[in-house]
């Protein structure tokens, strides 16, 4: 969702940053939700108490942990993320690869990096939205 929100915005299919803000949005006013990407890293894995969360979890706060592994790497660009995340994923594997990428030290130094973020007002999540580069 954050790639092709980001690429529909420069090729003027869409608005990135609504997309991204309608995402937050519905997290905060879902009820019911307790649990967070750290309890369902896999779909396949994930309990079904977690799996009914599917979407919120995966297409809602997924994006966000996206852009919150960019906003902490160094290049802090979209576009480098795509080159430079997914061979490293394939040559470590996925959990050391996003530690390493976003500068954390373990996965759930990230996770909880990652909630505390979620934590903060919209407007500065959008504000890191906004320091992203292309």
């Amino acid at each position: 969702m954050l790639l092709a929100g980001h690429l529909g915005a420069k090729h003027g299919w869409g608005e990135f940053e609504q997309a991204m803000e309608w995402c937050a949005r519905h997290l905060e006013e879902v009820e019911g939700l307790e649990y967070t990407i750290r309890d369902m890293e896999e779909i396949e894995t994930a309990s079904p108490d977690v799996a009914r969360w599917h979407h919120e979890l995966a297409y809602e706060a997924g994006p966000w942990a996206v852009a919150f592994a960019i906003s902490r790497s160094p290049s802090r660009s979209i576009s480098r993320h795509f080159r430079t995340f997914y061979p490293l994923v394939d040559q470590v594997g996925w959990k050391a690869a996003l530690c390493e990428y976003s500068d954390m030290e373990n996965i759930d130094a990230f996770y909880s990096g990652f909630e505390s973020f979620m934590q903060r007002p919209l407007a500065d999540r959008l504000a890191v939205l906004d320091a992203l580069k292309d």
